[in-house]
């Protein structure tokens, strides 16, 4: 759920259908915490984004280079997870 929660994907899926573009404040509660899509994966799938979320917090703490790298990969594999085309990909990455 942490490696969803901080990809670019669902930042945007949130902001633009749960948030409504909101422009003041977004409060993540109950109420919206339910309105994001998870996709339904295997436990393959679910270990490959932990090892990520796991990479990832270990870079932050080090102040690693690579997070950037690790952030970048594990975004792809939501993107894959959603099955999103290039162009949807792109659009995001343009807008987020």
């Amino acid at each position: 759920i942490l490696g969803l929660l901080n990809s670019k994907f669902v930042s945007w899926y949130t902001y633009k259908f749960i948030y409504c573009s909101a422009i003041r404040t977004m409060h993540f509660d109950s109420n919206y915490i339910g309105k994001i899509i998870i996709p339904k994966i295997t436990v393959q799938e679910q270990k490959n984004i932990v090892d990520y979320v796991d990479l990832l917090i270990s870079d932050r703490f080090q102040n690693d280079e690579s997070y950037d790298i690790h952030k970048s990969e594990l975004d792809e594999i939501i993107y894959e997870l959603y099955g999103l085309s290039r162009e949807d990909v792109k659009y995001i990455e343009h807008n987020c």
